[in-house]
């Protein structure tokens, strides 16, 4: 790493920026006892409106996941979770932009008892699905 190469730390707090501006939920991730696990997990609408979670791996530009990050990751999407490797400011915008769509868009958030394909029932914890307390 050169001294004008960034550190993974801004693109990290890029990426968090950038989810921030869309209106996707970034959040940093830490699994105890399980090492290569991704370091942020994106949860948002896609493009066409339907729930997404996304697991990102931030690297520092050019820098490539290890080993066990790879096994890590190639299990999580064996068992149906999408997992993306960024390591630049243009590969933060590139996933944002597929996944979400672009900044500005305005109909990100899904609200208490909207209809989303896929999902029977929307209950937080500590509420029944009448909408009342348990």
């Amino acid at each position: 790493m050169t001294a004008t190469t960034p550190r993974e730390r801004v693109i990290e707090t890029y990426l968090r920026d950038a989810c921030k501006a869309r209106g996707v939920l970034c959040y940093k991730f830490t699994s105890p006892g399980h090492i290569g696990v991704p370091d942020r997990v994106l949860i948002g609408l896609d493009v066409d409106g339907q729930p997404i979670t996304i697991w990102v791996e931030v690297k520092r530009p050019g820098g490539r996941p290890r080993a066990s990050q790879l096994h890590c990751h190639a299990e999580m999407i064996r068992h149906g979770a999408r997992v993306a490797v960024v390591d630049t400011r243009a590969g933060v915008d590139a996933l944002l932009d597929e996944t979400f769509g672009p900044v500005g868009r305005d109909d990100r958030t899904a609200r208490s008892g909207d209809r989303i394909k896929g999902v029977a029932v929307v209950a937080a914890m500590g509420t029944s699905t009448k909408g009342g307390p348990r």
